[in-house]
């Protein structure tokens, strides 16, 4: 649902570069097109003490919201780590809790579930972290500000 998915995937060797590609449309529909072509690299045997290269950041999109491209520096990860293992996204992406417009109420966008789909669709579609995610295991969590400022007790 809203351009996201899970799969999981078997039988994957350590320390391979795999390319996948997924089909877009409508689970079931005949019209499906083949999407764009992603990679990852797993990661090595259990045990191993073979490097492993991670890189991890968080609240992106505040500096878009306020005039910035903070997720242009995806470019500069991908021209500076070329073996990049495994990215985290450590969450506050989309700020959802922000009242910048967006009808703030304390559950972020109003409750507009459509709007808060709409903004990571944004978010994660920019062309630089578009092409960075497209060649790199990723690992995605929620903060604070995905649903309330500071998870405030009571709230």
């Amino acid at each position: 649902e809203a351009g996201t998915g899970v799969a999981e995937l078997r039988g994957l060797e350590p320390r391979t570069t795999y390319e996948l590609t997924t089909d877009l449309g409508t689970t079931g529909s005949p019209d499906l097109v083949p999407g764009p072509v992603g990679s990852f690299r797993t990661f090595p045997t259990a045990g191993s003490t073979e490097p492993v290269t991670l890189v991890s950041t968080s609240c992106l999109q505040r500096g878009r919201m306020i005039g910035g491209r903070p997720l242009e520096n995806f470019r500069h990860v991908s021209d500076t780590v070329p073996d990049l293992d495994l990215f985290m996204f450590l969450g506050d992406t989309i700020y959802s809790d922000v009242p910048l417009g967006l009808g703030f109420n304390g559950i972020g966008y109003g409750g507009d579930v459509d709007l808060y789909r709409r903004e990571y669709s944004q978010a994660l579609s920019d062309p630089d972290a578009h092409e960075f995610l497209s060649k790199s295991a990723s690992l995605f969590m929620f903060d604070d500000h995905e649903i309330v400022n500071d998870y405030s007790e009571g709230e």
